[in-house]
């Protein structure tokens, strides 16, 4: 029961932020709180509770925008219900999708000691069917950013299945280590802890010095890249129930079909996959940190393609293959990026006057731009003018000078320079 009541400032925040009927979910909310703290047993109150909770179900929450907490906390029953729902959930993640659609819900650039890489879905993916309150009918959808993503933990299990399976096809020591090394000891299946135990006593045994290991990379959880994905509700129907519930020997046509409709995230959208070293490994051991990342990667790669990720893969969803254009794309972003912040850092350590000649420098008139300055120019920016001229600009301003001699026009702003320098107590050449 006190899963399902929530506080008295818990209540009272409900009023008009999960539905257009406020005063019923209060009502609804204040009679579970009355029935949580009466002495009854906990049998009693669930059933007091029941028809509450079946009436507070039926509310329709239209002005909850979260698509996880409508998934897993607040359900509307009643009707065509699960369809509903689905379609209500989709349609909260492709909203803040489509309005929010800046945000970038990837995790922050890694370090340099890091690997990133990029992976479109090949066919839908079904994520998680077995959480929520409808079953099979769950979807991954982070708290916060309200998209779909792949936990670090599920990113790990994949390739460490794939690294695992290159081992069993050929039962090399070297691929064992490396499951080891990269994923942790014990490795979660023992054929494979025997076998390394049996070849490395010294370290995997019983008293080993890496009995207990919890490997070197971190698989960080993969989001969409931006907006790039799309939430949609697919549909599996089992057309013949009573056969295969065993109420029927042989199935027919006269049965009614059952349709189920759960979550997926639409084949195309694009994922952004993250590793980053946690350590470097013993210098006793004949392998460095950036073999294992590169092939840490590569059981990622073929793990998501080779294998799938979520459920129903059999069936043809959550293959992945990679996506070489995103890489080179996101490579060139951070290039251009790093480019910005290095130029930022210098501006920063330069001087007011400096900074100014390099703002002056960028105008596509610069002619223009000076005569602008002499006239309505700040004190700064007259500052820097000349600082311009003594420096980066000196051959514009002695070409300046050869010119005014033919043109009365150019004269004049030779002179209006000079006499501007005069004022700032500095020196032209």
């Amino acid at each position: 029961m006190k899963r399902l009541t929530p506080n008295q400032t818990a209540t009272n925040d409900l009023r008009g932020l999960l539905s257009d009927q406020p005063e019923k979910v209060l009502t609804f909310y204040t009679k579970l709180q009355e029935i949580e703290q009466t002495r009854m047993s906990d049998n009693q109150k669930s059933k007091e509770a029941q028809p509450l909770l079946e009436r507070l179900c039926s509310t329709e929450f239209n002005k909850l925008e979260s698509a996880s907490l409508r998934l897993d906390k607040f359900v509307h029953l009643g009707g065509n219900c699960k369809n509903f729902e689905m379609r209500e959930v989709c349609k909260r993640i492709n909203l803040l999708k489509t309005t929010y659609r800046k945000i970038n819900w990837s995790l922050p650039t890694p370090p340099a000691s890091g690997k990133e890489f990029f992976m479109r879905l090949e066919g839908r993916l079904a994520l998680h069917l077995a959480g929520g309150i409808l079953e099979n009918s769950g979807m991954c959808i982070h708290p916060h950013f309200n998209c779909p993503y792949l936990p670090g933990s599920g990113v790990k299990g994949v390739a460490r299945h794939a690294a695992w399976l290159r081992w069993n096809e050929n039962k090399r020591l070297e691929d064992a280590l490396r499951v080891a090394w990269i994923f942790g000891f014990p490795t979660c299946d023992s054929s494979l802890d025997q076998f390394l135990a049996k070849q490395k006593p010294e370290w995997f045994g019983k008293d080993g010095k890496y009995a207990t290991f919890a490997g070197t990379v971190s698989f960080l959880p993969s989001f969409p890249v931006e907006g790039n994905f799309e939430a949609i509700v697919d549909i599996v129907t089992c057309h013949h129930p009573k056969y295969y519930s065993g109420k029927k020997d042989h199935p027919t046509d006269d049965e009614s079909p059952n349709p189920q409709f759960f979550p997926v995230i639409e084949k195309g959208s694009l994922f952004r996959f993250i590793i980053i070293p946690l350590r470097t490994l013993p210098k006793e051991l004949d392998l460095d940190i950036k073999n294992l990342m590169e092939h840490a990667v590569q059981f990622l790669k073929d793990g998501f393609s080779l294998l799938g990720a979520g459920a129903k893969t059999a069936a043809g969803y959550g293959w992945f293959a990679e996506d070489q254009a995103a890489a080179e794309r996101a490579d060139a972003e951070r290039q251009k990026a790093e480019q910005a912040q290095a130029e930022q850092k210098r501006l920063n350590a330069l001087s007011p006057a400096e900074r100014t000649a390099v703002e002056i420098s960028k105008a596509p008139d610069l002619g223009t731009r000076i005569n602008e300055i002499i006239t309505t120019g700040s004190d700064e920016e007259k500052q820097g003018l000349i600082f311009l001229l003594k420096g980066e600009q000196a051959t514009y301003w002695k070409d300046l000078k050869k010119r005014a001699k033919k043109k009365e026009k150019v004269k004049k702003r030779v002179e209006a320079l000079q006499a501007l320098a005069i004022e700032l107590e500095e020196e032209l050449p």
